[in-house]
């Protein structure tokens, strides 16, 4: 891997948050969930600013082509010259899938309502309201820019404190948890919150873990990258 080599791609994200059904500024029975808990890793006096990276999912009434959905962020993001960051995914909640296209930048949150109309109006259904307030297992299809820092290491172009990690196997989400409480209770500071992800390479798919972390230190980054390859080797060491 080349230091400073810049991946323009795309990927997921997978991650569980707090999420709750909005009430106001929003079309008259339908379903937009809000983060509640963007970033469960910090707790108490160390939680980041929770405004500016809350998102909005507007939850759809079924499945739509990826292809469909982008053209259709597209067209919107043009015709209504906002600056939020539409993609697309969606919630696992009590083991029913919701799928949704999610809004991110607090600035758009009052024109949601017109983006909703927007999605309506191409023909894509929108859920009926229900009183939710309860962790999601969420999976956002989204792009990625992102530079190579170190091996193993890429520090994402769009927000200063997110970085990436790969990882050598795909993990499921229960292992990947696991491995999460094993390096965090082996870390001096283990303020930082963690995510499962993929993107695709010229090369073929590269797994990764995303790191958020408010110091935004890439020696601290490399400790953690250790951390997770070495429990990472344990687990597979364990189970072959």
């Amino acid at each position: 891997m080349k230091t400073n080599q810049i991946i323009d791609s795309r990927g997921v994200i997978i991650k569980e948050e707090m999420v709750k059904s909005l009430q106001s500024e929003v079309l008259e029975n339908s379903l937009v969930l809000e983060n509640t808990d963007p970033f469960p890793g910090y707790f108490g006096e160390n939680l980041p600013d929770v405004k500016k990276p809350r998102s909005l999912f507007i939850i759809l009434d079924r499945k739509y082509e990826d292809l469909f959905l982008a053209r259709l962020l597209k067209k919107i993001s043009n015709s209504s010259q906002h600056k939020c960051i539409g993609s697309f995914g969606d919630l696992t909640l009590k083991e029913k899938v919701c799928h949704c296209i999610r809004i991110k930048n607090l600035d758009c949150f009052p024109s949601v309502i017109n983006i909703q109309r927007a999605i309506a109006d191409s023909g894509t259904g929108l859920m009926k309201y229900q009183q939710i307030d309860e962790l999601a297992l969420i999976r956002i299809k989204k792009n990625f820019l992102m530079q190579a820092l170190d091996e193993e290491i890429y520090k994402d172009m769009f927000e200063s404190e997110r970085y990436y990690i790969s990882i050598p196997a795909a993990l499921d989400w229960e292992d990947f948890k696991k491995i999460t409480r094993l390096v965090k209770n082996n870390i001096v500071n283990n303020l930082f919150d963690a995510a499962l992800g993929y993107v695709w390479r010229i090369d073929g798919l590269m797994d990764m873990v995303r790191i958020y972390d408010k110091k935004n230190d890439p020696e601290r980054i490399k400790t953690i990258r250790d951390k997770y390859l070495s429990e990472i080797k344990r687990l597979y060491s364990k189970s072959s």
